[in-house]
């Protein structure tokens, strides 16, 4: 269906580069949409946005974050984690050995958000 001359949201989980974020942006933005208006749960902080994101901005964001590699809360590495309610930090520090040696903490409380309600 078109949306030309509607307003739309567009939803992500999680930006960082902002590439996803960017290009799906213009392509809706090519297909002349009244407004586009842009939500994302997660944006990473001090994270160099791709040329093609710089200067977007969000509208509306859920929760910033460190500039660290997460899952959880609806994100994934190689299908794992993804319905875990909490964000999760890969940090060698802390080690958790999982299938494949791949090393995980949990955060400490309060150091990032709790998406578990």
């Amino acid at each position: 269906s078109s949306i030309e001359g509607e307003t739309v949201l567009l939803v992500d989980d999680l930006i960082d580069t902002g590439l996803t974020m960017a290009e799906s942006y213009h392509h809706l933005n090519n297909q002349a949409p009244k407004a586009i208006e842009t939500l994302v749960v997660m944006e990473k902080l001090e994270v160099p946005r791709t040329a093609l994101a710089v200067g977007l901005k969000m509208d509306y964001v859920g929760f910033q974050i460190p500039p660290k590699f997460i899952v959880g809360a609806f994100t994934d590495y190689n299908e794992h984690f993804r319905s875990v309610a909490d964000v999760i930090v890969f940090d060698s520090s802390k080690k958790s050995t999982l299938k494949g040696g791949m090393e995980v903490t949990l955060l400490d409380k309060g150091a990032l958000p709790s998406l578990s309600g």
